[in-house]
């Protein structure tokens, strides 16, 4: 499997956010639906120094709302089926948002 660029790795992240990810039922790029924006996670996790894939694998805290955290959590049965590489996808695309 090759290696993706970044600009692949955020396309691919776009995919799966509104596809197989179910992401885009709760969250959205610049507003508050039920979960927080994509550029307030990303900015959060930038400041933070957090790691999204590992929050999505289950394995690492809340970080931006910890109040939802047991909402977030019945999405990890679809997160944690997925892939390293679409978790760094949807990483990259998130992180793409606040810039």
């Amino acid at each position: 499997m090759r290696k993706l660029s970044r600009g692949e790795l955020i396309e691919l992240g776009k995919k799966l956010f509104a596809g197989k990810g179910s992401c885009i039922a709760c969250h959205e790029i610049h507003a508050v639906h039920i979960g927080p924006s994509l550029v307030r996670i990303a900015g959060v996790y930038r400041e933070k120094k957090g790691d999204i894939v590992k929050f999505l694998r289950g394995t690492e805290k809340a970080l931006v709302v910890p109040a939802q955290y047991g909402i977030m959590k019945t999405n990890f049965v679809i997160t944690q089926k997925m892939s390293k590489r679409e978790l760094q996808a949807l990483e990259a695309f998130i992180m793409s948002c606040d810039k």
